[in-house]
């Protein structure tokens, strides 16, 4: 990692502050060793308060809050991972992808940069609008009317969210972490956990 490691007692009241909001919200439900500075995403964001307070808040809404099922939004994070090569944000969402009920076979097609062949309906749609939108900068009328269609316009909007939020999240990341080759798979989590 190029950022040096932070405890606790290195950050300032403002930087606690949003690190116990952290903790206290439903990150910190779902991961109790948030008592200390995570080596991830806010373990970069938070060297700028301004930009990890706000940016939390979004990222919570996004994974706890959205309007979307947890495997699409889940899915969608995982897109955006693999569209900017980052390992950690892939790492993290993978495992929750296929608990969230995305089939392996789909993971593995997409870590490998391949257009995943057995999507369900959904997936195809959220698929296409998020490579679309990181390719082309935007959507075609076409697949914004099918994803519109198929998510309603909350669902659309919360999709593009969790796309724009993950390209934020996986850039912190990548100047944080070792590049991950462009093109190289990037790998599924193990199917025992215990292993």
């Amino acid at each position: 990692m190029r950022f040096k490691p932070l405890q606790l007692e290195d950050l300032n009241e403002r930087q606690r502050e949003i690190m116990r909001d952290i903790s206290d919200g439903p990150r910190g439900a779902n991961n109790p060793n948030l008592s200390n500075v995570p080596s991830g995403l806010f373990g970069v964001m938070i060297r700028a308060p301004g930009l990890a307070d706000p940016a939390q808040q979004v990222g919570a809404y996004l994974r706890y809050g959205s309007s979307l099922d947890m495997r699409i939004s889940e899915f969608g994070i995982i897109i955006t991972a693999r569209y900017w090569n980052s390992p950690r944000v892939w790492n993290g969402h993978c495992k929750l992808a296929l608990g969230a009920g995305l089939s392996r076979r789909t993971a593995e097609d997409l870590g490998h940069g391949r257009q995943p062949s057995d999507m369900k309906d959904d997936e195809a749609v959220a698929y296409r609008y998020c490579m679309e939108l990181h390719e082309s900068k935007t959507v075609s009328d076409a697949t914004f009317e099918i994803t519109q269609r198929q998510f309603g316009e909350q669902g659309m909007v919360d999709l593009t969210g969790v796309a724009g939020y993950y390209t934020m999240a996986s850039m912190m990341q990548n100047i944080n972490d070792k590049a991950h080759p462009p093109g190289a798979p990037l790998p599924l989590p193990p199917e025992n956990p215990a292993a």
